[in-house]
């Protein structure tokens, strides 16, 4: 189970190692250290006798002296386990315990969840999946955000009265557009808003684009997008859903692919940026793993700062039956492209497909 605290609410805290002590948690391992730390161990060292605790704090500093406290060192982490680790840095995402290979029934994080969440998620690449979780996490979610005026006018509404449980959906964050001076500065010198990435294979997303335009077609329903429309009657016009794969493929205007992962190419690359893709999001329900899906979930929760049980939110995000997941299958353009087909994908996107990590398909499952 995962407890985010806000930082000086020690009732609160007290409240989550009585409750994990009641079901049973005996080994406690306390990693930073503030004001809260001292009043930690004084509780655990009171009900120590009573039921037998074990409790230590994780030495980072070799130079200081801890009067006699059980301490570990950083090297001696990975293969221990815990019934409860307590992580008081001012960002949790800092946290030593969770980058070792370390068993933890139960994590404390001393920090506030981001008030404001800023995903970017690129077209046809998971954006409900995101939304569903973003969700479930307790945000208020608005998007996917289309139109640089309502970022803008969303930003200054967060500028002027501050923002509380919101996360705001795009398809582009783009340096010098959305991502503009005003947003860069509030995000370097608040850290708000915490900015995800989420991004896909692109073939897988080119694919899952030309179903969704034909279907589109078919029911006539082709939103408010002016590109929509006119590309779902240049696609349902060529004979063969070869014949569409060939034509998007070799002709950027359809999907924007270069465009859409050139342009998003800083925040795979920025150290501040939680990066998440669709594969990993997905589950077993969409060809992925569950554990590849709790350790994606875990991932923006821990950067959100958020609470929440992964294993109870991971169902939750995926459902075959909706619409919106059409195709969503991991490596669905393998049963779909030809030989001809991928050499002109290579020609195009080859550059693009390595730097994010899919140059081989089958390395990424």
């Amino acid at each position: 189970m995962r407890y985010v605290l806000e930082h000086h609410n020690m009732p609160e805290h007290i409240h989550i190692l009585r409750t994990i002590i009641a079901e049973g948690g005996r080994r406690f391992l306390l990693e930073g250290l503030s004001e809260l730390t001292i009043d930690y161990l004084a509780f655990l060292h009171m009900f120590a006798p009573v039921f037998q605790l074990e409790y230590a704090l994780l030495a980072t500093d070799p130079s200081a002296n801890y009067d006699g406290l059980k301490t570990l060192r950083p090297e001696q982490l990975p293969g221990t386990e815990w019934d409860a680790v307590i992580v008081l840095h001012q960002n949790p995402a800092d946290s030593v315990v969770l980058r070792h290979a370390v068993q933890v029934r139960n994590v404390v994080y001393a920090a506030q969840r981001a008030p404001w969440v800023l995903v970017s998620s690129l077209p046809k690449c998971g954006t409900h999946l995101v939304a569903r979780l973003m969700a479930q996490l307790g945000y208020e979610v608005r998007g996917p955000i289309f139109e640089q005026r309502q970022l803008d006018a969303d930003l200054a509404e967060f500028k002027q009265n501050g923002a509380k449980n919101l996360c705001y959906i795009t398809h582009w964050l783009r340096i010098d557009h959305e991502m503009d001076d005003q947003l860069a500065r509030l995000w370097m010198d608040r850290g708000q808003p915490a900015i995800v990435f989420n991004y896909r294979d692109p073939r897988d997303a080119l694919s899952s684009y030309i179903h969704f335009l034909m279907k589109e077609a078919k029911a006539k329903t082709y939103g408010l997008i002016a590109q929509t429309i006119i590309n779902a009657d240049i696609l349902q016009s060529l004979p063969s859903h070869s014949e569409r794969l060939s034509f998007a493929i070799n002709n950027g205007n359809v999907f924007p692919l270069e465009r859409l992962f050139r342009e998003s190419l800083w925040m795979l690359l920025h150290p501040k940026v939680c990066k998440v893709t669709y594969e990993a999001l997905v589950g077993e329900r969409g060809g992925g793993s569950q554990a590849q899906q709790l350790q994606e979930i875990n991932k923006i929760m821990t950067h959100v700062h958020a609470t929440g049980d992964a294993a109870q939110i991971a169902p939750r995000l995926y459902n075959t039956e909706e619409t919106v997941f059409f195709r969503g299958k991991i490596g669905g353009w393998e049963g779909e492209f030809s030989p001809q087909h991928v050499a002109d994908f290579e020609k195009h996107y080859g550059t693009l497909l390595r730097q994010y990590g899919y140059a081989d398909a089958r390395e990424n499952r």
